[in-house]
């Protein structure tokens, strides 16, 4: 029986003896239950954590009625136990007035991780083993990880061909840090487990040697056949590799072929021995191929797309890759046109001894509309320019072509990233619609080039500039439209460039492309402008100490170290000649338009172009007038349509 003013503690869910400890009350289980209820919770141990949160945990609340003894405290204790960021948990009762009950919840927290340190392994295995195993720094650890972290690593090692690896993790105290570990992970590898022996009965269609020969990545080591496959012994590598077996039976026409049974044993310690019986069963033929349910197109022609005619070898593989898959060249033909919803189902509707009737049923469908084209993960360009170049349009029949086209042109256009683009198509059966989701990640392509280099005279440098998501109607625009140091968002290019060594020679350009021009129509407009400068040295030059000291050194006079590095940079530059010089300024206009005929992969373009050349006694460049004489000084233009 339960003494009124004795209430209980409770240590990993168990109640103690009926003595009072520190003044608090002691609740033995020997007496009746009572019902009290919550007037404070207070939770002491943990810094980490807010205490509503670690409250939140338990389950108990304050003004909740709970029975103790019973399942009320018990059950909260094995919720943080659940939980397993706790290495010790005890709930008591502070003290009791009336009904009225004070828990008191102290915890004690697992510690957390100051560093994790792999032995036994490379730094690449390392990097590989923490992007895998959840261990961060400054995380706590607790028992779930640790077996966690133990499997992953074995399973990694595993897929390696490592089937023997062991694994230890230590948790060890951190002295400088209270409540914290550092955490040692030690890996022995052990050997690579290869394969010593596949023995293959059963089989008399292919030899032992044909069919090892089909097995990609299960090979015996030691033999010459098999210099440059791999020789690792890995369990997936091993079913995909009985997968190729049965479907190079399938496709010689034995359906039935199967692997009756298989092991694989331990040779030594680092090989194991491999054993197939393969039941291979008859060899059958096509009799009869039919098409039921078919409207759109006619028999004969998807039978001259399936590739199979009657009394050809019954190839289950090559009927699989015919219906589905990349090459459905059946189901193209009909989404292409519409057809989401066809369906074709291959059926063996007789067999006769050695000979198979295969009756293709086909299912239409309703031709399907697009009802919703969404674009997801744009951040880059505006919707329009994205979806300009879609062949998929809302209200279109659907086409698994123009699907596909669609996903090039955006790939194309090298904004966002082509491995992660995602067209989600989602057939909608109830109105005979499809919506098409686009999952596109966004990636910078802007280009800068800066080169520098030393030449005759002096440093040489180039800058060039290159913004390939410009938007020249925003340019003039003072809002949100701008998007860094340029106005972005249109896709057009913007290219500006410049090189130059002082005052001996300046190039400048700079170009301007439209993809759109207009925006509406697929028609391309470009502009581009150059300016260049060269000058010459004077004759003084060639005439100076330095060229007569660099003559005599050619044949045999004078110091070549003396004569010609210490005077070359130091006298070319002191000949400087602005009256030899030739400037070059050119423009140019472009224009281009995507046809329809013979179909819209062709386009025609046009572009008209403008050079001038003003020659001062440049002896570099002769251009033949039309009287037949050479001009080296003066004025002539050039203009060219393309």
């Amino acid at each position: 029986m339960m003494t009124m003013g004795l209430s209980f503690v409770y240590d990993k869910g168990y109640a103690q003896d009926n003595t009072t400890e520190n003044d608090k009350p002691v609740i033995l289980y020997n007496g009746s239950p009572k019902k009290y209820e919550i007037a404070d919770i207070k939770v002491t141990g943990v810094k980490n954590y807010e205490d509503y949160v670690l409250v939140g945990i338990s389950g108990l609340a304050v003004g909740q009625t709970i029975t103790v003894p019973g399942d009320d405290i018990t059950g909260a204790v094995k919720k943080y136990w659940r939980h397993g960021l706790f290495s010790d948990v005890k709930i008591s009762a502070d003290k009791i007035e009336d009904n009225k009950i004070y828990l008191h919840i102290e915890l004690k927290q697992r510690p957390r991780i100051t560093d994790i340190r792999f032995y036994g392994v490379k730094k690449s295995e390392r990097e590989d083993l923490q992007a895998k195993l959840g261990l961060v720094k400054g995380s706590q650890i607790t028992p779930n990880l640790i077996d966690r972290a133990k499997i992953l690593i074995k399973k990694h090692f595993d897929e390696k061909g490592f089937k023997n690896a062991e694994v230890n993790i230590i948790e060890r105290e951190d002295t400088a840090n209270v409540e914290q570990v550092y955490v040692d992970v030690n890996i022995d590898k052990k050997e690579k487990i290869k394969v010593h022996q596949i023995t293959i009965d059963g089989n008399t269609v292919l030899t032992d040697k044909k069919l090892k020969r089909v097995m990609k990545k299960t090979n015996e080591k030691g033999k010459l056949v098999n210099l440059f496959r791999t020789k690792k012994f890995i369990e997936s590598n091993f079913e995909a590799d009985k997968q190729l077996i049965i479907d190079k039976y399938n496709e010689l026409g034995y359906r039935d072929a199967l692997i009756e049974m298989d092991s694989v044993s331990q040779y030594d310690d680092k090989t194991v021995n491999v054993y197939m019986k393969i039941y291979e069963g008859e060899k059958y033929y096509l009799r009869d191929i039919t098409w039921v349910g078919n409207t759109v197109y006619p028999s004969d022609l998807l039978s001259e797309q399936l590739r199979m005619k009657k009394g050809d070898v019954y190839n289950q593989k090559l009927l699989n890759e015919r219906i589905s898959g990349d090459e459905d060249a059946i189901g193209n033909n009909y989404y292409n046109r519409g057809y989401v919803f066809y369906n074709l189902d291959p059926v063996e509707v007789n067999i006769d001894g050695d000979s198979i009737d295969l009756e293709m049923r086909i299912t239409e469908g309703p031709q399907a509309t697009i009802s919703h084209v969404r674009i997801n993960g744009n951040d880059r360009l505006y919707e329009n320019i994205v979806r300009r170049e879609l062949r998929t349009r809302p209200g279109d029949l659907f086409s698994k072509e123009a699907l596909e086209r669609s996903y090039r042109e955006i790939a194309q256009m090298g904004h966002f990233n082509p491995e992660n683009i995602q067209p989600d198509v989602q057939p909608n059966p109830q109105d005979g619609t499809v919506d098409i989701n686009w999952g596109l990640e966004s990636k910078a392509n802007d280009q800068v080039e800066f080169s520098a280099g030393w030449g005759q005279t002096g440093v040489i440098g180039k800058l060039s500039l290159k913004f390939t998501n410009f938007s020249f109607a925003n340019l003039f625009r003072k809002n949100d439209n701008y998007r860094g140091i340029l106005p972005q968002g249109d896709g057009q290019t913007l290219t500006i460039s410049g090189q130059t060594n002082g005052r001996y020679y300046q190039s400048y350009s700079v170009s301007f492309f439209d993809p759109w021009f207009g925006g509406k129509r697929p028609t391309s407009f470009s502009v581009s402008a150059f300016y260049s400068v060269q000058t010459d040295v004077s004759s003084n030059y060639y005439n100076s100490a330095y060229m007569n000291n660099y003559y005599n050194m050619l044949y045999g006079y004078g110091s070549y170290y003396n004569n010609y590095y210490g005077n070359y940079y130091n006298n070319y530059e002191s000949y400087y000649d602005p009256d030899k010089s030739i400037k070059m300024f050119g423009a140019s206009i472009g224009w281009g338009k995507r046809l329809r005929w013979p179909d819209d992969y062709f386009t025609i373009s046009a572009e008209l172009s403008y050079q001038r050349f003003m020659l001062k006694d440049w002896s570099y460049l002769y251009i033949k007038l039309n009287n037949g004489q050479y001009m080296n000084t003066g004025n002539c233009n050039n203009i060219n349509l393309n």
